[in-house]
């Protein structure tokens, strides 16, 4: 039997977490995620990416549950965790901007 700890279980979940904030806070991955659903050839020409370059992101936002990928067609698609990490970033942003539209005013 698998004897998982509780710290152990947060400890992973934590590093995932970090792992899929880097990954999609990215700012070229950002903007594969906001042109969700997508396909591969759009990201391609709209963020002025080769192929393999173009892969690579989708893969990695892939890997950490941000898009699903239809190998085989280029079709790329949001995930349930695409739009509730959106709605986290637009709700940090709004608080970034509390703070600093106040300093630039």
């Amino acid at each position: 039997m698998n004897d998982i700890t509780n710290e152990k279980i947060k400890e992973i979940v934590e590093n995932f977490t970090l792992n899929m904030f880097n990954i999609g806070a990215d700012k070229t991955n950002f903007k594969i995620l906001k042109m969700l659903p997508t396909d591969l050839k759009k990201v391609m020409k709209e963020l002025d990416l080769t192929k393999m370059p173009a892969n690579t992101r989708v893969n990695e936002l892939e890997k950490v549950g941000l898009v699903k990928r239809w190998k085989g067609t280029g079709k790329v698609e949001p995930t349930d965790m695409t739009k509730d990490f959106l709605d986290l970033i637009e709700v940090i942003e709004s608080k970034v901007e509390e703070y600093v539209k106040p300093q630039l005013t």
